[in-house]
């Protein structure tokens, strides 16, 4: 189901294994998040929530490259992008 608008990590966990649930899916192959504000705050409560997909694939800005490491404390919803 597309969900335009906002969307929090947690409620998106819910959404995605309720979905996965009720259709009798197995886990996902492929993890693509690209929200523009602490992709990996959703990534981590997916993970935390059970999902175990084969592949994650997420944004890496040029501003912050390997090996450092950023990402904010928490997911902020008003902020429009985390690396501004």
């Amino acid at each position: 189901q597309l969900q335009l608008g906002f969307a929090d990590p947690s409620g998106v966990a819910e959404k995605l294994l309720r979905h996965i649930s009720q259709r009798r899916l197995g886990q996902p192959l492929l993890l693509k998040v690209d929200v523009d504000n602490c992709d990996c705050c959703f990534v981590e409560t997916l993970l935390e929530a059970g999902l175990k997909p084969l592949v994650i694939h997420v944004e890496v800005s040029p501003l912050v490259p390997p090996p450092l490491i950023y990402r904010p404390k928490e997911f902020d919803p008003y902020i429009q992008d985390s690396m501004e």
